[in-house]
């Protein structure tokens, strides 16, 4: 991950730390600004069921938060292990299209975690596994999927299996984290 792009970065795939940041608060909170703002006031931000890791955030769980995303990543390392550990530049999953795909795959598999109580590394293994079935033959290039915001959602459609992605913002606001298994 990088603060920023330097000339020796070229031949590696590297994600900046914004592009990192930026996805993975889309998880955590839709106006981070404001939540900062009343975190700051002494006052609570309220739930949004939009953002899967909110709980953990408003109950400060940061601890669960960097565990969910361990296991998912982890899960992504090995079900992928050529194109994670390709410093080429030939595989976008390590690129901020692949990263962005794949924090929309986490979105879903969240919701489907929830239901089943859990988001261990096997619960995501299993659903990794399924990932790779969905996606066939399809190489992970930026030939296949380009290095766009349009190459990001067609490879999280690729992924997912589905011509539509769609997220049930309801299922996670049942589901409370205590709730949730995260280790195996």
């Amino acid at each position: 991950m990088l603060g920023h792009k330097e000339q020796h970065h070229e031949t590696k795939v590297m994600l900046s730390q914004g592009s990192f940041a930026a996805r993975l608060v889309d998880l955590i909170s839709k106006s981070p600004t404001e939540d900062a703002r009343l975190i700051k006031e002494s006052k609570s931000p309220k739930d949004d069921s939009r953002c899967p890791l909110r709980k953990y955030f408003l109950k400060r769980e940061d601890e669960s938060i960097y565990k969910i995303v361990l296991n998912y990543f982890s899960a992504v390392a090995d079900t992928f292990p050529e194109e994670w550990n390709d410093e080429s530049g030939k595989y976008v999953v390590r690129k901020t299209v692949g990263y962005t795909a794949l924090i929309i795959v986490l979105r879903h598999l969240m919701e489907i975690g929830f239901e089943k109580k859990t988001l261990t590394r096997a619960f995501f293994d299993d659903q990794l596994s399924q990932l790779k079935t969905n996606l066939g033959d399809q190489p992970l290039t930026v030939d296949t999927f380009p290095s766009s915001g349009a190459g990001a959602i067609k490879l999280a459609k690729a992924l997912l299996g589905t011509e539509v992605l769609k997220f049930n913002a309801t299922a996670t606001a049942d589901a409370e984290p205590e709730e949730v298994e995260l280790a195996d």
